[in-house]
């Protein structure tokens, strides 16, 4: 979702809206980097993320490491920092 958020915030013309994105997009990133979510190096078969979810409807990869979860975390890193490089 942070990831794209921070894309849909490229798109949106009223800056307000823009900018509420971008702040969603920080907690999420936020959250996610604190210990709570963020495995220790060399724990959690080396997966960034702790506490992934693959399909809750079909009770698959429930708290497990994610493959995709880490994608798309970093992903939403780069573009947030994309962004941050590019306003300035």
């Amino acid at each position: 979702m942070a990831s794209a958020l921070v894309e849909l915030s490229r798109y949106e013309p009223v800056e307000k809206k823009a900018k509420k994105y971008l702040e969603i997009v920080e907690k999420i990133i936020g959250n996610l980097s604190s210990g709570l979510y963020m495995a220790a190096p060399g724990t959690n078969e080396g997966f960034l993320l702790k506490h992934s979810v693959g399909s809750m409807i079909n009770k698959e990869e429930i708290d497990k490491p994610v493959t995709y979860a880490d994608y798309y975390f970093i992903e939403a890193m780069i573009r947030y920092k994309q962004l941050n490089k590019t306003s300035k």
